[in-house]
């Protein structure tokens, strides 16, 4: 089983690795599939969570959908925090 979550942990840094963007500020982007990568929920699931409040904002460059990868990791360690209590 620890196999099993090293080597999904590699595949989402070598996932991470593959997509990257960064900015002037040097935010790393991330895409949806990355996000699904590493929030474990369908497509729709994810959708719907993108109407909810707290949910990170997307951020659009020539029609395409990216996520600051700080905001989704701090948005999945509220999630931790919440889930925890």
């Amino acid at each position: 089983m620890r196999l099993f979550f090293r080597l999904v942990i590699l595949r989402i840094r070598c996932i991470l690795l593959e997509h990257r963007l960064t900015t002037e500020e040097n935010t790393v982007l991330i895409s949806i599939a990355d996000v699904l990568a590493l929030i474990p929920v369908s497509r729709g699931t994810l959708y719907n969570r993108m109407a909810e409040p707290d949910f990170p904002r997307p951020v659009k460059i020539g029609g395409r959908v990216f996520w600051k990868s700080e905001e989704i990791e701090s948005y999945i360690d509220s999630k931790k925090v919440t889930a925890g209590e």
